[in-house]
């Protein structure tokens, strides 16, 4: 027996230096952000986190801010998602331009307790953490956008999408990048992969993943037993639903025509929102390309890197 468990940690210890070593590799290779220039952490609310990368170089007295809100769907992902290599060169390029860049994490869904409202007040609690700490921290509170990704950008959305609160708290930009705009529709055209998820699921052992159900964690309850209230709960947090011709801020939207998870026709409910509103925006519609920028080629990341950038740099104030 002693020596069994000997090999036992021998080969839980190989695998988890294997398992880190790829994981250095990954960070190294693709230029993650957390290996240059300073960054630290700081609790914001509820015990919840966000992570501030400082400029990598000192071009402004006050630090302007871009904030990084994860996907995840709602029920996974964490704030470490802003060294995925998805955004790396912007996120460089903007650091070495004088930009910061705060990434919070926020509350998700588990089952039968949607994740909805409180990940949409975390992320408003992240920036409010931004403003009350801009002086202490040398950054510009007259200088903040936000850049969310699938789930990330609904929520990006819901918070520059609310007049009230950009009131006291205004962000400059929006850059939406898969995001879905109208939840119950993506419900209605996602309910097929929904039930596969679940069924994948439930193939696997329930010590494992519990009495799990993607609709249930998202919605709080059976989404078929009460469509009523699932369209009424949509549709409260739904971007399409708050936006108002208040809100004046530019957007830069982000799709892949190929999206098999939020489908490219949630940014075209989008845009046609923004046009009744009189609001401006800039579109990127990547050919071929699904979810997380999969099948995306070297010219069209180059080309989502270089929009990011000049969209952030053209809506500065000065």
């Amino acid at each position: 027996m002693g020596r069994f468990i000997k090999v036992l940690l021998f080969i839980i210890i190989g695998v988890a230096l294997l398992v880190g070593g790829l994981f250095l590799y990954r960070l190294i290779s693709t230029d993650a952000p957390v290996l240059h220039g300073e960054h630290e952490h700081h609790s914001f609310y509820n015990e919840l986190e966000l992570d501030l990368y400082y400029p990598t170089t000192q071009v402004y007295e006050k630090h302007p801010v871009l904030m990084y809100i994860h996907g995840g769907a709602w029920v996974v992902g964490s704030k470490i998602s802003v060294n995925n290599d998805r955004f790396h060169e912007s996120f460089n390029a903007l650091r070495e331009k004088g930009y910061a860049i705060v990434a919070p994490d926020y509350t998700l869904g588990k089952n039968n307790a949607s994740p909805f409202p409180d990940c949409i007040q975390d992320a408003k609690k992240a920036l409010e953490w931004v403003y009350a700490h801009a002086e202490e921290k040398g950054l510009d509170a007259s200088n903040i956008g936000l850049l969310g990704e699938s789930a990330g950008a609904h929520i990006a959305m819901m918070v520059a999408y609310d007049s009230t609160f950009t009131e006291k708290f205004p962000v400059n930009y929006l850059i939406d990048v898969y995001g879905p705009s109208s939840l119950y529709q993506l419900y209605l055209d996602q309910q097929p992969l929904i039930d596969s998820i679940n069924a994948r699921v439930a193939s696997l052992p329930s010590c494992l993943v519990g009495d799990f159900d993607l609709a249930g964690y998202l919605f709080g309850f059976n989404p078929k037993q009460d469509t009523s209230k699932a369209r009424s709960l949509a549709s409260l947090f739904s971007p399409v639903s708050i936006l108002n011709s208040s809100i004046r801020i530019p957007n830069l939207l982000i799709h892949g025509n190929e999206d098999q998870v939020v489908p490219v026709n949630q940014s075209s409910f989008l845009m046609k929102t923004l046009d009744q509103k009189g609001i401006s925006y800039e579109y990127l519609e990547l050919d071929g390309v699904d979810h997380a920028f999969r099948g995306i080629t070297e010219d069209q990341k180059a080309k989502v890197q270089d929009q990011i950038v000049s969209f952030v740099l053209a809506n500065k104030k000065e």
